[in-house]
């Protein structure tokens, strides 16, 4: 069983956190004023003696003090931008320096890439290797001193001095978060956490099967509504008006996830991540039940802690505000932004922001609008009087469930005596992404829908507690 990775992180008042900031930025304001003073440095020389450093430095600084709370793994750039300008800087040096210099840049950016990715439970190995080189380059600047201006001749030595001297202050920052909440870490996206311990056919798949549509399952089942009508019917006698067969099925769709968490993962960019406790649903609502009404996509999220009343409060509540106001919702106006682009360039946008997504990139006040991002995308074909659809994925975004219910339905069938009854069925279907988790999870996510339909009461609790996804 791998052992779960590590979280670090800086106070933002902290005050060594701002010494750090303030000397990297004037270490690399130093090492530039210095190459701008000698003449007939080459391009390429002054890209990695100068720019490389000394823009490390600076986006160091920002990310220590924007992102040290929640993101200090970003911190991993810039230290690993900044070892491979000071690489190319220590081949010019004696063979035998060249060696020390580079295999304490290799050493440097391993052992500070595995610590903030986690993988090292300790963040102390950071100070003796920031604390030595600083006292050799003291050492180098004291045997060198000679009076004023001593700038003009070490500028490079007290540059790597500041630099240094920076990233040491900020180890000394550095601290671990102790508890069972996640953090997040380098490979993560804004919208999900990567999941990095499944097994080795799961990160391969994805790379065999590389497009949601033809990675989909579809299955279709129906269920006995007498129970359910019956509880929609006392829900709508506490009050709850409009309560319905959305609810329901969104209720044990949500209940399911807290026990069954695999199918709130997502797959983008060829990786799986998982939402955890963040459960986003979109629907397409009509303002009015006309042909001519225009229609929108609305997002509801939900957590795995919602009863069935919580879930009525949320989605009625969206509801109510697309409905209700004369305005365009969000989706609505992100989509006529995206229209007024010209076709040929609306192309290039397109593919632009697919590959943004690919990446993870892909701002999240984007991904919080859009209907080609979230859990579950659900639609009611019992509102038009047809049968369920199977819909299909997107191939754009990451929705890996696609659930659709029909219109109800009365049937003949023989009871235990032999006798006919009537009895009222609903058919729903379900088209899922069968990379995100294998068939027995999946069946037996659908198994327990089917139970949670059947005795919708049992939903009326919180749990009592929810299983965490894996790591």
């Amino acid at each position: 069983m791998k052992k779960e990775l590590s979280s670090y992180y800086v106070k933002r008042t902290n005050p060594f956190a701002w010494i750090a900031g303030f000397l990297l930025v004037l270490a690399a304001g130093l090492r530039i004023v210095f190459f701008w003073d000698k003449p007939g440095v080459a391009a390429s020389v002054w890209f990695w003696q100068a720019v490389l450093p000394a823009a490390s430095a600076v986006l160091y600084a920002v990310l220590l003090l924007v992102c040290g709370p929640d993101a200090l793994y970003k911190t991993a750039l810039p230290v690993g931008l900044g070892a491979i300008g000071f690489f190319l800087q220590g081949l010019s040096l004696p063979p035998a320096f060249a060696w020390m210099c580079c295999l304490y840049c290799l050493l440097l950016v391993m052992v500070y890439t595995q610590t903030m990715q986690g993988r090292i439970h300790t963040q102390f190995l950071l100070l003796p290797l920031f604390a030595l080189p600083v006292a050799y380059v003291a050492t180098l600047l004291v045997r060198h001193w000679q009076g004023f201006p001593l700038w003009r001749r070490c500028a490079g030595e007290l540059s790597a001095l500041g630099m240094l001297g920076g990233l040491f202050l900020a180890a000394l920052c550095i601290r671990q978060y102790w508890g069972s909440a996640r953090r997040r870490h380098w490979g993560d996206r804004a919208d999900g956490r990567l999941v990095r311990t499944m097994t080795p056919m799961a990160y391969v798949s994805p790379y065999i099967m590389v497009h949601r549509n033809g990675s989909s399952n579809l299955i279709a089942d129906k269920v006995e509504i007498t129970q359910i009508e019956k509880y929609i019917r006392e829900k709508r006698r506490e009050g709850l008006k409009g309560f319905g067969l959305m609810h329901v099925l969104l209720a044990a769709y949500v209940r399911t996830v807290a026990q069954m968490p695999g199918i709130n993962r997502f797959l983008s960019g060829q990786k799986i991540y998982a939402r955890d406790e963040n459960i986003e649903v979109n629907l397409t609502v009509k303002k009015e039940m006309t042909a001519t009404s225009p229609d929108t996509v609305i997002k509801v999220v939900f957590t795995p802690w919602d009863t069935p009343r919580e879930v009525y409060e949320k989605l009625n509540a969206k509801i109510e505000e697309v409905k209700n106001t004369p305005l365009d919702s969000g989706f609505d106006n992100l989509a006529k932004l995206i229209n007024a682009i010209p076709g040929v360039f609306l192309k290039c946008t397109i593919w632009f922001l697919k590959l943004l997504d690919y990446f993870g990139l892909l701002p999240r006040a984007i991904t919080q609008l859009s209907p080609f991002h979230g859990s579950l995308f659900i639609t009611s074909m019992g509102s038009l009087g047809i049968p369920p659809i199977f819909h299909h994925l997107y191939d754009f975004g990451n929705v890996p469930v696609f659930c659709a219910f029909g219109a109800k339905y009365s049937r003949m069938e023989l009871d235990a005596d032999g006798n006919p009854v009537p009895r009222k069925y609903m058919d729903y279907t379900f088209v899922t992404d069968e990379r995100i988790c294998d068939g027995f999870y999946f069946a037996s996510a659908l198994k327990n829908i089917r139970r949670l339909l059947a005795h919708p009461e049992k939903m009326d609790k919180a749990p009592n507690k929810i299983v965490p996804d894996i790591d």
